[in-house]
């Protein structure tokens, strides 16, 4: 049986494009590798491109899927830029950048493609070895489904494991294995869990479902 790996990680709702400064923080506090937003179009100069050994980009650097700015006109998700730092609310997690990729107007369908494909070539570009991808929406997620479908291929050849974020709660995971089916179980696609809020009562849910039936069965036999 192979051996099974539990990778476990803090997210924090700052971000920033200095991926040189947050390398050294997370080796002042023990963490093997840290995130960083992947830039979703060739008009943004990350300086940190060139002051990181190519080695850190390929075994230290995780890359993340967000929305772009263009997307970023509700409450909830706010962006603001500076020379070298992009602070963006802990609810950018790319969700409207899927939900156009669902769209029936053709034109905002094929630029939300545009963004996702560039920020997924330019970390294979970079030889980062995984993306954090959007987590799947409740609804209209089959294009997403087929999107992933056509680029955990790309992705597989190019080395770069695909994570999708996932609530950890029943119907999320089950809209994940659906998912990975329509991707026809790609090695390379798998899922990224969220502990939330939410995930203590899920947990407290399945225990009580599991001591069910373990009473269940004792009382059986």
């Amino acid at each position: 049986m192979a051996e099974s790996t539990f990778i476990g990680g803090l997210s924090f709702p700052q971000r920033s494009d200095d991926s040189l400064l947050l390398l050294q923080d997370a080796r002042q506090d023990s963490f093997d590798f840290i995130t960083t937003n992947l830039p979703h179009s060739s008009s943004l100069n990350r300086q940190d491109v060139t002051l990181i050994e190519s080695k850190w980009w390929s075994t230290s650097i995780v890359g993340m899927v967000s929305s772009p700015p263009v997307y970023s006109n509700n409450e909830m998700e706010t962006e603001t830029e500076t020379e070298s730092t992009t602070s963006t609310s802990k609810w950018n997690f790319g969700q409207d950048l899927v939900t156009a990729l669902s769209s029936k107007d053709r034109s905002t369908n094929a630029m939300a493609e545009n963004h996702f494909t560039y920020m997924l070539d330019w970390a294979a570009h970079m030889n980062i070895p995984a993306c954090i991808l959007p987590p799947i929406p409740e609804k209209n997620y089959v294009a997403y489904g087929r999107y992933l479908a056509t680029h955990a291929l790309k992705s597989s050849a190019n080395n770069v494991q695909l994570w999708v974020r996932v609530a950890f709660n029943q119907e999320s995971l089950e809209r994940f294995n659906f998912v990975h089916k329509l991707c026809d179980g790609a090695m390379n696609l798998g899922c990224i869990i969220m502990f939330d809020s939410n995930a203590l009562s899920f947990i407290q849910k399945t225990q009580v479902q599991t001591s069910t039936l373990t009473s269940t069965s004792t009382s059986s036999s």
